[in-house]
């Protein structure tokens, strides 16, 4: 998989945004909330797992904790949403040019 990632790579700053990118995070639906609570204030880890976890969040607390541990010494900055997933694009491309309205091309988490 690697060597054909790179044989099929068009330019080099393809492979770098790709890579810069990183993985989708089981946290990304909720980075938003957790950086305005940890902003906020709260800086419990334990409660903010447990807030999380009402909204729905299947993940543990090392993966919180692990997140959250880079804010330690400074506010978390503004969160970026989630790119949106390819099932919404290619929902997107299937549709037909005329059904396409304002709320059905809206992603929601």
């Amino acid at each position: 998989m690697t060597v054909r990632k790179y044989y099929h790579a068009e330019t080099v700053d393809g492979l770098v945004a790709a890579s810069l990118a990183g993985w989708p995070s089981k946290l990304d639906n909720y980075k938003p909330y957790l950086h305005e609570r940890w902003n906020s204030g709260c800086t419990n880890i334990q409660q903010l797992v447990r807030e999380i976890k009402a909204m729905g969040d299947r993940g543990g607390y090392s993966t919180v904790c692990a997140y959250l541990r880079q804010f330690a010494r400074a506010a978390a900055p503004p969160a970026v949403p989630a790119p949106p997933k390819v099932r919404h694009i290619t929902r997107w491309i299937r549709r037909r040019p005329a059904a396409v309205t304002e709320s059905s091309s809206r992603v929601l988490p």
